[in-house]
């Protein structure tokens, strides 16, 4: 396995290697270099269409991205609308911070989703059932 698709409904996939051109990864045949943990279009994503991984959406493409193309902040990012992803809106992609927002609202949304989430909100991952199998693409715990 290459690429990483928890959903059928997922637009996007995860390479756990890296990617050349050409290779044909999981029926997938990728048309750029994709580093490991970056995303690859496993269909043709339109602009201002949602881009989703994990059942969940991540982002809005802010061109149109091809089948098999490297998917990165050159090609989505977050907007809180199709309309403005269509009127090519100014976006903030570092981090958490990929909304048309400033750092403050933004400090406050992640405070909102802290305390949601500390209130008994479930997760993400607990609303999918991962459990304790939640991917993660780096080392959890003390390194020995």
């Amino acid at each position: 396995m290459q690429l990483l698709r928890l959903h059928d409904n997922d637009n996007v996939a995860v390479a756990l290697l890296p990617l050349v051109p050409g290779v044909v990864a999981d029926g997938v045949e990728v048309r750029d270099e994709i580093p490991a943990m970056h995303k690859v279009a496993v269909r043709p994503i339109a602009k201002g269409d949602t881009v989703t991984r994990y059942r969940r959406p991540i982002g809005v493409a802010t061109a149109d991205i091809a089948a098999a193309a490297h998917v990165h902040n050159h090609n989505c990012g977050m907007t809180h609308s199709r309309q403005e992803a269509e009127a090519g809106s100014r976006l903030i992609q570092t981090g958490f911070v990929a909304y048309a927002e400033t750092v403050a609202e933004c400090g406050a949304r992640i405070f909102g989703e802290i305390l949601e989430v500390a209130s008994g909100r479930e997760t993400s991952s607990e609303e999918l059932d991962y459990g304790n199998n939640e991917f993660t693409p780096w080392q959890l715990g003390a390194v020995y």
